[in-house]
Order: C-alpha cells, then structure tokens, then sequence
C-alpha cells in the first residue's frame, strides 16, 4: 500500500510520502520495496502522489508501471492548466490503460475463493464499472450480498492554480473524482493506509462504520448525524495558521509513527487482511505560490555502505 499525507497551510502546501511497495507475484508469493517512488511534479506548481495498483499485468504478461503513464502526461501539461483540468485529464488517460478485463477476473476469483473458505454457496456475480457485485447463501439459508471493490489507483493531485489558490483533488480510478479541498481550504488529507492517522487526527478508525455493535447502537441516524458526533473527538488544529515548517514535520511525524506501529502489530483484531505496507525513506515536496515546487527531502541513488 502506501500512505500520502498532504497538508494545506496558508503559506505554502506539503506533500509527504513513505516509499515502500507491496507487489504480489504469481503464486502469492509478496515482494517488498522501500524504494520506490509516489511523488510526481506535474508542472511548476502541482504534484501527484501515487498510492493504490502501481502496475498494469497486460495481457502479454508485461508489468507497466503507473508512474510511467504521470510522467508521460506530465509532458503535456502548461503551467496555466488549472488543478481541476489536470485531474481530469490524468484520470481519464490512466483510466484508458486500466486493465479492467484482468483486474474484475482477480477480484472475482478473490471473491470465489473467500465465499468457498466460509462455507458458503455461491449464488451470483456481476461485474461493474468499478466493483464486483455478489451474492452467497449460508448453510442456515441466510442470503448474504456484498459489493468488492476493484484494486484502484489512488491518487492525490495538489497545487496552486493561477490566481495563487490552493486546490486538492483526489483521484480513485475506476472511481471517482473528488475534490477533497476548496481553494484556499486549509487542512490535512491523506490516501493509502491512513488508518493510524486518522485515529490520531480524527480520533477513531473509519472501520468503526463496518462494526455491527455500532451500526446497532446508532440505528436511525444518518451517517451526516453520526460523523457530526464523531467530529468532536477531532484535534483541534489551527491549520488557518499552522506554519509551513510545522506542517512538514506535522507530515512527517504520522508517516512515521504508522510506519512504526506497523511494525509492532498484525493489523487490527476485528480486521486482519491489513498488511504493513508504510515504510522506507519519507520524500517531501512543498509547494509555494512564489517558489513553485521545491524537494525538502528526496532519497537519492547511493551506494549501499550497510549491506
């Protein structure tokens, strides 16, 4: 996986980074990288951070790296193209390289496969633009149906446009395209394993909405209710005001601490298909409206004096 922090300030945006890689091989044999870069310039004034699928199998059996198709794109882009622009445009060329035929038979397969260790019956499948719908049937006859989502590519495109505004889109392909910050919103956001961040700013997992003793408890209110009394647990963080070099130690500080509670825990106990998936160097890029984009820090090629 991956975990991207971004963080809006009002002097300047930082974009955060781990730089491990996760990649199942045939067999489900998994090979990790800490080396591996997610930060992508786009033009003078917005990057891309790249979280989620990072290769495309093709059908010849060759792996086409993601950040290949930023950088090709990247190419095109002026540094007039407005932040909304770019994030459509970079959805929708990624998306016509999406191998959609072989990610919906992967998933169906994951889903045949955990339907059969439960126990269950299978009893239909249908595939969507983004997601595999099912239905199974227990052996006490109970009907149970669920929707798998495809393995996306998440991605987090911040910046400033020409009138000095910050924006920050994110981009789940297949998916959607959300606009996560307004311009000049100020604020943290996040993609990937941001689950230790989360319960760190927010104050709980977003995995509590899955719980049936808390869907029991809350029954009757809407997701808008309880996300409202939710919200109370939320640190207080002058963002408005929060400076430039406290937010890249801010970013820094919970790319860190993931990656080391990770390392300690086997995800949680009422979800345990989490792997530890952060780690590895931390690139940071800031991005101002005077200096444009500028690398804080950004691992280098060098010779390995601890092997």
């Amino acid at each position: 996986m991956t975990l991207i922090v971004n963080i809006a300030t009002y002097e300047g945006i930082v974009v955060a980074s781990d730089s491990k890689q996760i990649q199942t091989e045939r067999n489900n044999l998994v090979r990790a990288s800490e080396n591996i870069t997610k930060i992508f310039p786009i033009n003078d004034k917005v990057v891309a951070s790249l979280a989620g699928l990072a290769f495309f199998n093709k059908p010849n059996g060759q792996l086409e790296n993601v950040a290949d198709y930023i950088r090709d794109y990247a190419k095109t882009v002026n540094d007039n193209t407005t932040i909304e622009t770019i994030a459509n445009e970079l959805y929708n060329y990624i998306l016509q390289h999406y191998p959609l035929e072989s990610q919906q038979t992967a998933t169906e397969e994951n889903i045949k496969a955990q339907v059969a260790m439960m126990g269950d019956e299978l009893l239909s499948i249908q595939r969507q633009n983004d997601s595999i719908k099912f239905k199974a049937q227990d052996t006490q006859g109970n009907i149970k149906e669920g929707i798998c989502p495809l393995q996306p590519v998440d991605m987090l495109i911040a910046g400033y446009n020409e009138n000095n505004e910050t924006e920050i889109f994110e981009l789940t392909i297949p998916g959607t395209i959300q606009q996560k910050r307004q311009p000049n919103d100020y604020g943290g956001t996040w993609v990937g394993q941001g689950d230790v961040v989360a319960r760190l700013i927010l104050g709980y997992d977003g995995r509590i909405f899955a719980n049936p003793f808390f869907q029991q408890k809350f029954q009757g209110s809407t997701q808008q209710e309880v996300q409202q009394q939710l919200g109370l647990l939320e640190y207080k963080i002058p963002w408005n005001t929060l400076p430039l070099q406290d937010a890249i130690e801010l970013a820094v500080f919970l790319i860190k601490t993931t990656a080391t509670i990770q390392k300690y825990t086997d995800s949680i106990i009422g979800d345990d298909h989490q792997i530890a998936a952060v780690g590895g160097p931390i690139d940071v890029v800031v991005i101002t409206p005077d200096d444009g984009v500028k690398w804080i820090n950004k691992k280098q090629l060098h010779y390995p004096e601890n092997l």
